[in-house]
């Protein structure tokens, strides 16, 4: 089994008005373009370490209210341990989906190295939402 690395450094751009806007991804894509000089890019100038923007989903593109878990996989398939899951929890995976890639942009390395990546469209079995729901601090 391979090592895993993640979160080696983690930075944060918002709108102090808390307002959505291009110019906010625009500067965290800046941001991101800047660690370039700590190895975040292979020699062949397409493999990269993996970073990227965590951004909110609109609602326009699952549907309002659902959510969605993408696993990055390697070995066997997991999705029927991400339902198990989910429906201890009371939510219910409503579709899997395979998101769309471009092998064009990555490098060599990366292509060689890249884990399969699957989604799973999530919402609550219950049509109470999550602030409704009460917190079971005893569960583990």
């Amino acid at each position: 089994m391979r090592p895993e690395r993640d979160a080696c450094g983690i930075g944060f751009v918002a709108d102090a008005q808390g307002r959505s806007s291009r110019a906010v991804v625009a500067t965290a894509l800046k941001g991101l373009a800047c660690v370039i000089h700590r190895g975040a890019l292979a020699a062949d100038a397409k493999t990269a370490d993996g970073s990227g923007l965590l951004t909110p989903i609109p609602s326009a593109l699952f549907g309002e209210g659902h959510g969605v878990a993408v696993l990055f996989v390697r070995g066997d398939d997991p999705r029927a341990a991400l339902e198990a899951a989910a429906t201890a929890e009371g939510i219910e995976v409503l579709d899997w989906r395979t998101p769309p890639t471009d092998e064009d942009q990555i490098g060599e390395v990366a292509r060689r190295s890249r884990p399969g990546i699957v989604q799973a469209i999530l919402a609550w079995k219950e049509r109470a939402t999550r602030s409704e729901r009460p917190i079971d601090c005893a569960a583990g």
